[in-house]
């Protein structure tokens, strides 16, 4: 496997795709995932589309797969497929295969009891997007979560639940990620997770937590059985990439799903890493992610 991070890592550093782009020419990964949430994709998608391709060509990144925002935004219950379709759009003029996108979640559809219902209207969304998936031939990828982000929504836990989502949707071009840090919320066996998700996998979120908050930190940092994980993608022989999703290593100030502390924010200096820091956490990242993959014989340059 190969490594790859995202540039949601340079969220809080960058104002644009282009700009994160270049923070992520600094670091050891040339494989990336670029973030494309509905603020990247307003009128002015296909300008900013251009200077992310443009910047990721000349730095010599490869730009693996995208996430784009949700189906809904904000709390506005107008449907954002306008912005989806454009990210969607985006991935095909730069060449990216793949794209996730989240399900809709309603609090008043509890899990596990409401998963019929919350198949049947995540369905009907996801096949607004058919036609320009088949247009660009992206695929868009749903994702698990777990209570700890949800609260009592129904949503996709389990690798079986996924499994049984595409298949009851049935189109070639819907798949799936893997969270893995989700999974550890919940303390599921992620080893079975991945072997029910044979054929289907196309994606991996890596990232690490304490099992109680979606903390989004580094291998090693929580408390994730990584064993149970490389197993998993081994034995499932996925052919995908080990992509990273650690934007919150070292941990921003203001950054979901945590809060720094701050008594003095008029004077306050040490709420966020700087650049410098932020830079070495992604050495950091590839080293680990080398050092994962090492161990079991799955480490490609």
């Amino acid at each position: 496997m190969k490594l790859a991070t995202t540039t949601a890592d340079f969220s809080s550093y960058a104002q644009t795709p282009a700009a994160a782009l270049e923070l992520c020419g600094k670091s050891p990964f040339r494989y990336v995932d670029l973030n494309l949430p509905h603020r990247y994709m307003g009128e002015d998608w296909e300008r900013i589309t251009h200077d992310a391709g443009e910047t990721a060509a000349r730095l010599g990144l490869t730009l693996i797969q995208a996430h784009a925002g949700d189906f809904l935004s904000g709390g506005d219950p107008t449907l954002r497929i306008p912005e989806l379709t454009r990210a969607v759009r985006a991935c095909g003029k730069l060449g990216i295969p793949q794209i996730v996108v989240h399900a809709q979640w309603d609090t008043a559809t509890p899990y596990p009891a409401g998963m019929e219902q919350f198949f049947t209207y995540n369905k009907g969304l996801y096949e607004l997007l058919f036609p320009v998936m088949e247009e660009t031939g992206v695929k868009v990828l749903i994702e698990n979560s777990c209570e700890a982000n949800m609260g009592p929504a129904c949503y996709f836990m389990t690798g079986r639940e996924m499994v049984d989502f595409l298949d009851f949707v049935g189109h070639p071009l819907l798949g799936a990620v893997w969270d893995t840090g989700h999974a550890n919320c919940r303390g599921n066996r992620q080893y079975e997770d991945l072997t029910a998700l044979r054929g289907v996998l196309d994606g991996v979120h890596i990232h690490d937590n304490d099992g109680r908050c979606d903390g989004h930190t580094a291998p090693f940092m929580g408390i994730m059985d990584w064993d149970s994980v490389l197993r998993g993608l081994i034995d499932t022989d996925y052919k995908g990439y080990f992509t990273f999703e650690c934007d919150n290593f070292p941990m921003r100030g203001g950054g979901w799903p945590y809060l720094r502390r701050n008594d003095e924010p008029e004077t306050a200096r040490l709420q966020n890493p700087s650049l410098e820091l932020k830079l070495m956490a992604e050495n950091y990242l590839y080293e680990t992610g080398k050092y994962l993959l090492s161990q079991y014989g799955a480490f490609e340059a």
